[in-house]
């Protein structure tokens, strides 16, 4: 029996892998060439810094320190979140 965690990820390549490829096949019945396919899946492993996380951070009443601050965006970097908004 597999766990919740398991069962997403595994969703989620499926459903990834069947746009991808229905994407592909149907580039390679239209004659489009391989090249622009590869470009989307390419694209698709890197976008863009516009289509990358990010999060809403705000301060509550103040209690704010350089330090924390810091730390904060650190932490938010090191998890590949790039833009951060308040």
């Amino acid at each position: 029996m597999t766990n919740r965690r398991d069962f997403i990820k595994q969703s989620s390549v499926i459903v990834a892998g069947g746009f991808l490829g229905g994407n592909i096949f149907s580039a390679c019945r239209s004659g489009q060439p391989l090249q622009d396919v590869q470009s989307v899946v390419e694209a698709f492993g890197n976008p863009p810094l516009s289509a990358r996380p990010g999060v809403f951070w705000d301060w509550l009443n103040g209690n704010i320190t350089k330090a924390g601050i810091t730390s904060d965006l650190e932490a938010m970097q090191s998890k590949g979140i790039l833009r951060a908004w308040g």
